[in-house]
């Protein structure tokens, strides 16, 4: 069932086939390092129609495999050169905001400000990438309906996992690539790292796009926009080749929790227009063409726990999910698989992979859950109530710059190299459970990403 029955590496076990596993797999197809993709669904599917990708998820797809940054382009719809998200009010500025010099514009549909990245990005509909994905790999690569029940220790050595159908494999290591209600990342924290809700909702829908620019214009329905508006926005772009427009309408909740056990509510169109009352009329005349609206509430997984636990490890949601703020949770998976599937890269020794894993938390774990961080203050700003900002449009400018420059201004290799480094030094000292060391550059380091989690 295994890729690869290469003597001289370990095998490993992929939980999940969606972007984040999908893109590991064939990272480590590149690097030629057997393993086998167990995928819950009866085949490969994506939940979910645009996805985001900024300068660093385009880096991170051609250091993982160029061929996958060539499946990205055959289907992604690329920016203009340089240029990012354009910025417009999505309803009246509010009159108490104003002040005697605001001479800028403040109505609906007004243009405030265009963000440019200054490098390659764009946008995709996820499920003609996972294609894409999916024909880099061959058939014999993944099983399916293989929902994980249970991982425990191989008597005979390496780790032993049980599917709900009955179903158990062995394999040398496993990497958790399902998602934020992850049943491996339960198996190696249990109930201790839990989703919370992030008091946000939003509704999403993919429209054809004469649908769009009927309402909203020609213009406004081609670019990547984002439309503020005080306690809510909206943000839409052009997905397959221009012909779709992906929309997703974020609203702030007074509530404190989500008390409903799905994450996914039906609600009525009148209660959905509630939700948008006061907003621009062109927005309201699009949004009121949702045929079945559901609110989708937004949870993420902020926590300090590793995302290793001896020979298992958790890659993309499973271990960060985050809100869709800034459009970066599938290019962090896409950095995650770029970092794991390199660390692997001729390994043949069990004990090092605790070591493996380690580094790839030391590395890995900082940088996301400041995402994380990072994500939920985007939200806010973008719908006008960022502590301290507000609808500042300067302040708003500074801060989602600085915030963007985060995400994009990355060194990947130089992450790959400290993380080679780390490993190594884990290696020397034949650590097999890192967490237990005594060793001064270990003490160091956790000390280090403790400091970076709670800045």
């Amino acid at each position: 069932m295994l890729a690869s029955s290469s003597p001289r590496h370990v095998h490993i076990a992929i939980v999940g086939g969606g972007l984040g596993g999908l893109a590991l797999a064939i990272g480590l197809q590149k690097n030629s390092v057997p393993f086998h993709i167990y995928e819950a669904a009866a085949q490969f599917s994506e939940i979910g129609a645009g996805v985001v990708f900024g300068a660093n998820a385009i880096c991170a797809l051609d250091l993982i495999d160029p061929a996958l940054l060539k499946a990205y382009r055959k289907h992604g719809t690329a920016n203009p050169p340089g240029e990012w998200l354009t910025y417009r009010y999505g309803m009246d500025k509010k009159a108490e905001s104003l002040q005697t010099n605001d001479q800028g514009p403040k109505h609906v549909g007004d243009i405030f400000w265009k963000q440019y990245d200054g490098a390659e990005s764009g946008y995709v509909h996820r499920a003609r990438l996972l294609d894409e994905m999916v024909k880099l790999l061959p058939a014999s690569a993944a099983s399916f309906k293989k929902r994980l029940s249970c991982i425990k220790d191989n008597p005979a050595g390496g780790l032993l996992l049980t599917f709900e159908d009955g179903v158990e494999v062995s394999a040398d290591a496993v990497v958790g690539c399902d998602g934020i209600k992850s049943s491996t990342r339960a198996y190696a924290h249990g109930d201790s790292v839990r989703p919370r809700y992030t008091g946000q909702y939003a509704y999403r829908q993919l429209f054809p796009r004469d649908v769009v620019v009927s309402a909203l214009g020609q213009e406004r329905a081609d670019s990547m926009t984002l439309e503020c508006g005080y306690g809510s926005y909206i943000i839409h772009y052009p997905v397959e080749g221009g012909s779709l427009i992906n929309m997703t309408a974020v609203c702030h909740d007074e509530r404190p929790d989500w008390t409903n056990d799905e994450w996914l509510l039906p609600v009525s169109h009148d209660s959905m227009l509630q939700d948008w009352k006061d907003w621009d009329p062109q927005l309201l005349q699009l949004i009121s063409q949702i045929k079945h609206p559901e609110r989708r509430a937004l949870f993420d997984l902020r926590h300090g726990q590793p995302y290793a636990k001896g020979t298992v490890c958790l890659l993309g949601d499973s271990a960060h999910a985050a809100t869709p703020h800034n459009g970066a949770g599938a290019a962090m998976a896409m950095e995650d698989a770029y970092i794991l599937s390199s660390l692997l890269t001729g390994c043949n020794s069990r004990e090092d992979i605790a070591a493996i894993f380690w580094a790839y938390d030391c590395v890995r774990r900082p940088r996301t859950q400041r995402l994380i961080r990072i994500s939920r203050s985007t939200g806010r700003i973008k719908s006008f109530t960022g502590h301290g900002v507000l609808d500042d449009i300067e302040k708003i400018k500074q801060t989602l710059d600085f915030a963007y420059q985060e995400i994009w201004e990355v060194d990947l290799k130089a992450d790959l190299d400290r993380a080679r480094e780390l490993k190594a030094n884990a290696i020397r000292a034949q650590i097999s459970r890192v967490s237990d060391t005594k060793d001064e550059s270990v003490c160091v380091l956790a000390i280090e990403t403790l400091a970076v989690e709670n800045q």
